[in-house]
């Protein structure tokens, strides 16, 4: 009989950038058991604020800066330690992402900094990394400037 084609497990396939870092060439986005936005907004704020730190390093020292890609895959195995769980909560991520980027633009821009739809090329997630930065160091968090305070503006 003529029956239909079996249905993959997940999604569309991961983002290249990805694809040649996994263990297997066949890793797909996952389309179930995905991360709810809260936490998923979490481990977005954790993930921008230390590669912002390791890009100060990488400056500091003269090295390239990781691809958004690299520190993710990176951030998940130091999380989870094993190379396959941290693979499936890359994908389970990615999934996520592409569930609910149009609910939230911070989602939306890292799915676009993770190469998950309409990628951002390496100059434009330099720069955004570098203004996320500024925006931490001198609006968030003062005193990680050198300890400066705003200074008010003039009463008119």
């Amino acid at each position: 009989g003529g029956g239909k084609a079996k249905k993959k497990k997940g999604g569309k396939p991961i983002p290249p950038a990805f694809q040649r870092l996994f263990a297997t060439s066949r890793a797909v986005v996952a389309r179930s058991g995905t991360l709810p936005a809260r936490v998923l907004l979490r481990h977005i704020d954790a993930i921008l604020s230390e590669k912002v730190d390791a890009d100060r390093v990488d400056d500091e020292t003269s090295n390239a800066r990781q691809t958004m890609a690299e520190f993710v895959y990176d951030w998940h195995l130091n999380k989870y330690g094993l190379r396959k769980m941290a693979e499936t909560k890359i994908t389970e991520m990615l999934g996520a992402c592409q569930q609910l980027r149009e609910t939230d633009s911070a989602i939306h821009t890292f799915g676009r900094l993770c190469g998950l739809y309409a990628p951002l090329g390496d100059e434009a997630m330099h720069f955004f990394m570098d203004v996320f930065a500024a925006c931490r160091e001198h609006v968030v968090d003062p005193k990680r400037a050198g300890g400066a305070t705003p200074t008010p503006a003039p009463a008119a």
